[in-house]
């Protein structure tokens, strides 16, 4: 047998997220990238539709929840915060409201369609451009949701510098800020623009004391307020907890003390994944998946697809799809780039390479923190086989060059 690559999907997010929230931005001192200190500044008490309590400080008249703008505090404290919940656009209730009564998600009102506008202001960084546009391309390469460059659209993303990673919740309405200064990272951007489309942090859920336990005496004095819990009785809380979520706080977030401020229940939680990832759990995806439908290339168990798909109408020829691997140690991810959802039952999969490499197919399935082979096929040819009998789950299939380069084919039926 040959020797087993190890292949994960659990990256380490080292960028500034891991440093307990120490990088600051311009302020009082004691302000981080990911949220202002509510330290010498005016702590307000925002009123929601469902009958919730929200603290909030404010900063220069907008009302911030750490990374999170819920809209004009003076506005807020008038008119309160109305909740919607995954809602398109707004009800007539609502129009009549002032429209800086923010609207706060589960996130606010959806994108319609899942489109996304988007601008970049000409005072972004070279870094925090880079990070914007590689977030944007992942987003819409793993999700439904697409980011498309503003014509003359009224209501987009402003993405602009700023002094720390921040954006509102959902569609607000006209040009809405998304800030990145110029150390928030690739993952940060991806964090701000889950905010944009409509996503909270995973620990402020309702639920979240069934499975975290916040340490507030390790937390950093006038950052207690980014931990407090959010009412979602009202929306639709997408899938169990993520400990592993794109959006989900580090165990070290805002410490004081270099001591844990959030610690999970579960004994087999890895805080060194936890709130440090550096792309979207299969957790994300599906939650996504659950507001703005699935990606339309392969995402689904229907066997319809889009891309690189034969078109052969006799459905147990199967889906096949085309990829090239560079040299040795190359992988792809297949079908089409993409982990599936599955209902259960057996999968079957077939991969055909050139004839002078040794190409490898692995099964890998979402344990909830990451991908693990749970089926291998390794021959020292090119031309591989799986059939599994699968649970219920999410997997991806995975084409390994063990040796060589070279076009080949993948098939799998479903």
């Amino acid at each position: 047998m040959k020797k087993i690559i190890p292949l994960t999907a659990a990256i380490l997010f080292v960028t500034a997220c891991n440093d307990s929230g120490s990088e600051t931005a311009s302020g009082n001192g004691q302000d981080s990238i990911w949220g202002y200190s509510s330290t010498g500044r005016n702590l307000v008490e925002i009123q929601t539709s469902n009958g919730q309590t929200i603290k909030a400080v404010d900063i220069d008249g907008i009302a911030h929840v750490g990374d999170m703008m819920l809209g004009r505090t003076e506005d807020l404290l008038q008119h309160g915060l109305t909740v919607a919940e995954n809602q398109d656009q707004p009800t007539a209730q609502e129009k009549s409201i002032s429209r800086a009564a923010t609207i706060y998600p589960s996130s606010g009102f959806k994108w319609p369609d899942g489109i996304v506008p988007f601008a970049l202001n000409s005072n972004l960084s070279s870094a925090a451009r880079a990070d914007a546009l590689s977030a944007i391309s992942y987003w819409n390469t793993n999700t439904n949701v697409k980011f498309i460059e503003r014509t003359n659209e009224a209501d987009y993303l402003l993405i602009t510098n700023g002094n720390g990673c921040s954006s509102y919740v959902g569609k607000i309405g006209g040009a809405q800020a998304v800030t990145l200064a110029y150390n928030c990272g690739m993952a940060a951007a991806i964090h701000e623009l889950g905010h944009a489309v409509g996503f909270e942090h995973e620990q402020t859920r309702s639920d979240r004391d069934n499975y975290v336990s916040i340490y507030w005496d390790n937390i950093q004095s006038g950052m207690e307020y980014n931990f407090e819990k959010i009412n979602t009785s009202n929306r639709h809380d997408v899938g169990n907890y993520d400990y592993y979520s794109i959006m989900h706080y580090h165990a070290w977030a805002f410490s004081k003390n270099d001591q844990p401020t959030i610690l999970p229940k579960q004994d087999d939680v890895d805080l060194y994944t936890m709130g440090m990832v550096s792309e979207m759990s299969a957790g994300d995806l599906a939650a996504v998946a659950a507001i703005y439908g699935d990606p339309g290339n392969g995402n689904d168990n229907s066997g319809d697809n889009d891309n690189d798909n034969s078109g052969d109408p006799d459905q147990n020829q199967g889906e096949q799809y085309s990829g090239q691997l560079s040299g040795s140690r190359a992988t792809n991810i297949q079908p089409n780039g993409n982990w599936f959802q599955y209902q259960g039952g057996t999968l079957s999969a077939t991969l055909s390479g050139p004839d002078n490499a040794d190409f490898d197919l692995y099964l890998q399935q979402w344990n909830g923190r990451s991908w693990v082979n749970v089926a291998i096929s390794e021959s020292y040819s090119s031309s591989e086989a799986i059939s599994y009998e699968a649970a219920a789950g999410y997997y991806q299939f995975v084409v390994l060059s063990y040796n060589g380069s070279g076009s080949y084919t993948f098939t799998l039926k479903r």
